[in-house]
């Protein structure tokens, strides 16, 4: 098409800019012209009509999941899904779930990550390359150089841009009051002190992201903290506590990818069944964190920018690297070129300030007025 054509000129116009002044690699160096940043904004957007209330009357029996364990409504309908919840009190549908096709409109598109040919795919890729680094100001705080086409894919398919449809999975910034917030501030501020070695490769120290990351790979943190995310009584609480579904991975439940090693679980009426597969606890407790901190390898882009501004930048253009010396190391360096709107993402082991709203800005009921005396 017409859309196509010119975001695949305007790309090509961009990489070729980019590479014209590589040489300028200590500081961020304009990869189009602004009409071209402003005809691709322009020409990226669509129209995305609301869901029908029709469109959210699926049967229990029939709702596919569209949200992570304890997802909220509003970050739920943020995603684009119904949020309905139960008429039944022992109901085991999911509450947040995908919306059904409406007479007379399209049928609604499956989740699915957008590939390249794709109107959604040029646009993305233009935007991960360039617009973040150049006009962040275009996008919401969720997203950084170091986002996933399917974080970005999330943010154009809420905004109705390019013609996204929603990925099957982006990050999400946990809000209070879902279960993932609520088990990652008892990660960070009482689990790793309690259980060390379920928190590998972590400090008290680390963000909250990093807590929640390593929460999603291992469900068991959810199960063993206290007090417990399920009912009192509930026999999956301690089968989640003290085996968890790690199984899952020979022997797959339904709808579960990828498909265990050995085939798909056979429902022997056990409880490990009853708790992964009937009820779904083998999907991760948390989504994956928005702005994960990620320290540069060699082969980054990021690296090669990090070793060039130690070796070359700092020497011959010290008042690009205000507070760093020769001698700095290599993750302030990386900050320093995160600041400057380098490709390059906030690196780990950092120090952070606490942010208004976290349990550590609030000092935990004592803060600088009556704390210290």
């Amino acid at each position: 098409t017409a859309l196509a054509f010119f975001l695949a000129a305007a790309l090509a116009a961009a990489a070729a800019a980019s590479g014209a002044c590589a040489a300028g690699r200590g500081r961020a160096c304009a990869a189009a012209s602004r009409a071209q940043d402003h005809a691709l904004l322009q020409m990226s957007l669509g129209d995305r009509e609301p869901l029908a209330a029709d469109q959210c009357g699926v049967p229990e029996n029939a709702r596919s999941d569209c949200g992570h364990f304890g997802i909220s409504k509003a970050a739920c309908e943020d995603k684009g899904c119904c949020w309905r919840p139960h008429i039944d009190a022992g109901s085991r549908a999911p509450v947040c779930f995908h919306a059904a096709a409406q007479a007379g409109r399209p049928e609604a598109a499956p989740c699915s990550s957008t590939v390249q040919g794709e109107q959604c795919f040029a646009a993305i890729q233009w935007a991960m390359n360039h617009g973040i680094v150049e006009h962040p100001e275009w996008y919401p705080d969720t997203l950084g150089v170091s986002s996933s086409l399917e974080d970005f894919q999330a943010h154009f398919h809420q905004s109705g841009q390019a013609g996204c449809v929603a990925p099957c999975e982006s990050c999400h910034k946990v809000l209070p009051g879902e279960t993932c917030h609520d088990v990652v501030e008892w990660a960070k501020f009482n689990g790793i002190r309690s259980y060390p070695n379920l928190f590998p490769g972590l400090t008290v120290g680390s963000t909250l992201q990093e807590f929640q990351h390593l929460v999603r790979g291992n469900n068991k943190i959810a199960f063993i903290k206290d007090p417990p995310i399920l009912d009192e009584g509930d026999k999956c609480q301690a089968y989640m506590a003290l085996k968890g579904c790690d199984w899952t991975a020979e022997r797959s439940c339904p709808g579960q990818q990828p498909t265990g090693t050995d085939g798909a679980a056979r429902d022997d009426g056990s409880v490990g069944y009853e708790c992964c597969c009937r009820r779904s606890m083998w999907k991760p407790i948390c989504p994956e964190p928005c702005n994960l901190c990620r320290t540069a390898e060699p082969g980054d882009r990021c690296f090669a920018d990090v070793q060039w501004a130690m070796q070359v930048g700092v020497l011959q253009y010290p008042e690009w690297y205000p507070n760093l010396t020769a001698n700095s190391s290599t993750k302030e360096f990386q900050a320093q070129l995160q600041q400057m709107r380098q490709p390059c993402p906030t690196p780990c082991g950092m120090c952070s300030t606490a942010e208004q709203g976290s349990r550590c800005y609030g000092g935990g009921g004592g803060g600088l007025g009556d704390g210290i005396r």
